[in-house]
């Protein structure tokens, strides 16, 4: 069994910085390898402040995730701010009418936001069936995926 692990972390908020996201995914990425006696290989990729814009969060979980295959495990951590978007009606399983989101890194574009919808669609077209991990650490993280 391999462990494909995208872990995520960003401080550098053009707005409200955060002072930790960064050090956290430093620290997760040290247990994760210490666990690798459990694990055939171990496979971790980063996306640290602007390295994390939206674009290439959801290529690297795309690209990372599709190695896995059904009996590895697929981690996604993300540490950084979480927000809410007005479903508006449109999904039924938003009982609160939001979409919880990750704040992606990204100055130049205003489609900064990853919705929980996004992601179950992205982990919904995988070739495997992978046992799926995620970890939020961020506000509105009650209902992501």
């Amino acid at each position: 069994m391999k462990l494909f692990a995208v872990l995520i972390g960003i401080n550098a908020y053009e707005l409200s910085p955060l002072q930790q996201c960064v050090n956290d995914v430093t620290k997760f990425e040290s247990y994760l390898l210490s666990l690798s006696n459990h694990f055939d290989e171990i496979k971790l990729t980063k996306r640290i402040d602007e390295n994390a814009t939206k674009e290439n969060i959801v290529t690297t979980i795309q690209n990372t995730f599709q190695q896995a295959t059904n009996n590895d495990v697929a981690l996604l951590y993300y540490s950084g701010h979480g927000a809410l978007e007005h479903a508006k009606n449109r999904f039924s399983d938003a009982h609160s009418n939001t979409i919880e989101c990750m704040v992606c890194y990204d100055k130049k574009s205003s489609d900064f936001l990853l919705a929980d919808k996004e992601l179950r669609y992205i982990f919904s077209k995988l070739k495997h069936d992978p046992h799926l991990i995620t970890v939020f650490d961020c506000c509105h993280s009650g209902d992501i995926v």
